[in-house]
């Protein structure tokens, strides 16, 4: 199976935009801790799109699956509900060839103004989070708290920041960059996934294989 790199992201928010910007989002369930499911009504179909935050199996994908949600929802989910039900997908991006997909949807608040709210989902492993921020970038709840890192903040309230990195985004880069990047290198399987965003180890093996290097 493919490793949920930055470059599956990056093509899984492509289909996305295809399928349901303009979508609206029905109802939000939460089976799990680590797990949301939207159901959105999009150019006359229903989809269910799946976000999971699981360190061992993070991703984001269109299903079919149900899954059996419990009797009490989580706190998360109750406060997702208040907030994107009704609401319609505005924009669906990437941060370049990183693993975090943004989700902007446009919705009425209590005083009928129209209110756009973003839905980060990073996919870190075991970093992995799902946070809704407003418009200037508040952090109104996320699926994980963060209450003292040497990175960042997690709490509602706060701030929102990227993670932060100092890999280099080969949508961004230029040849020279690329080559000077890996110019003093012995070993490219390691070095790539090392010095760029988004390529997994196991994507690097594929490539290079594909390359015959």
């Amino acid at each position: 199976m493919m490793a949920y790199d930055g470059f599956v992201n990056y093509a899984i928010a492509y289909e996305l935009r295809n399928t349901l910007i303009g979508g609206k989002i029905n109802k939000v369930y939460q089976p799990n801790k680590d797990t949301l499911l939207l159901q959105i009504y999009a150019n006359g179909q229903r989809y269910q799109l799946f976000i999971g935050i699981n360190t061992n199996a993070c991703r984001v994908n269109l299903t079919e699956e149900t899954a059996i949600n419990p009797t009490t929802p989580y706190s998360f989910c109750m406060l997702l509900r208040k907030h994107l039900v009704g609401a319609r997908i505005k924009e669906i991006t990437t941060n370049g060839l990183d693993r975090v997909m943004h989700i902007t949807v446009d919705s009425y608040n209590e005083m009928n103004d129209l209110s756009t709210k973003t839905i980060v989902i990073e996919l870190m492993g075991r970093h992995s989070n799902v946070i809704l921020i407003n418009d200037k970038d508040i952090i109104i709840d996320s699926m994980r708290h963060i209450a003292s890192s040497d990175a960042r903040t997690i709490l509602p309230a706060n701030p929102y920041e990227a993670i932060p990195s100092e890999k280099l985004d080969l949508l961004t880069i230029t040849k020279k960059d690329f080559v000077s990047a890996l110019a003093t290198t012995e070993n490219l399987e390691e070095a790539l996934p090392s010095k760029f965003l988004g390529m997994s180890k196991r994507y690097a093996h594929y490539l290079l294989g594909k390359l015959s290097i």
